[in-house]
């Protein structure tokens, strides 16, 4: 729901797909401009994970399948805050000349001789990168997801990259994806970035989706009274306070806090 209050009213009705274990009839009425997909993936972030992961992509090519204008997707937790605008400006400067296919997000993680994409942030797959990697079967990809999970230790942000970079789709990074959650002093240096922010991962609370809304789509009215610097942002002229200094209520880390903090 703290998604369907912020940016997801910012999606066009139908254009947002939910994997879970739950599907449509299970859905409140409240939550019907999204489309909600159940999955027979165990519900872990290992084995289960992997198999969301492969099974988003097998979403996305139905869809893209049904309607041949769409030429993105775009794969994230249910834990991210996404500027959808930011992103459309972001993949509309993206060209595939040699019409390899485009895998666009944070690259730099690695286990067990595997190397690729930082999920947390999200990534973005062309339509022609989505056929690429479906192109032997759903059923094959499928199993080459989890076969390239056991291989990279249960990553499956890593393991789908090696399908790519085997299928030699273009990996490109961006600028703007932020997987981690950051110190205040980080956070406002994302703010002050050439390239846009487009989406911030680990975003927990109703409270922290709401700062982040108000901070960037001008939910509700721009701070006027004193700043605290210890709970306030300003992105382009909009300052936007949160509650309390918390990291409950705030979508950063103080600068001050300790690793066990940071941990909680």
């Amino acid at each position: 729901r703290a998604i369907n209050r912020t940016w997801g009213q910012e999606v066009p009705h139908g254009d947002l797909t939910v994997l879970g274990d739950v599907g449509a009839q299970g859905v409140p009425a409240d939550l019907s401009a999204m489309r909600f997909v159940a999955t027979a993936c165990d519900d872990d972030h290992s084995v289960g994970l992997c198999c969301k992961y492969a099974e988003g992509v097998r979403q996305a090519h139905a869809q893209m399948t049904a309607d041949p204008s769409v030429e993105w997707a775009y794969f994230i937790d249910d834990d991210v805050y996404v500027r959808p605008e930011a992103l459309e400006r972001a993949l509309a400067h993206q060209e595939d000349p040699e019409d390899k296919g485009v895998v666009i997000g944070i690259y730099g993680c690695a286990d067990r001789g595997c190397s690729g994409l930082c999920g947390g942030g999200g990534y973005a797959a062309s339509r022609r990168a989505i056929e690429k990697a479906i192109g032997g079967g759903e059923e094959q990809f499928q199993k080459a997801e989890m076969d390239s999970c056991n291989k990279c230790g249960m990553w499956s942000d890593i393991a789908i990259t090696e399908i790519y970079r085997d299928k030699h789709i273009d990996l490109r990074s961006i600028g703007g994806l932020y997987p981690w959650k950051v110190k205040k002093g980080q956070f406002d240096q994302m703010l002050d970035m050439q390239e846009e922010p487009i989406t911030f991962h680990y975003v927990e609370t109703q409270e922290q989706m709401e700062f982040l809304h108000s901070l960037f789509a001008g939910a509700g009215k721009s701070h006027d009274g004193d700043v605290d610097p210890r709970r306030c942002a300003s992105y382009r002229g909009r300052v936007v306070c949160a509650q309390s200094e918390s990291s409950f209520d705030a979508p950063w880390y103080q600068d001050d806090a300790t690793e066990d903090e940071m941990m909680m």
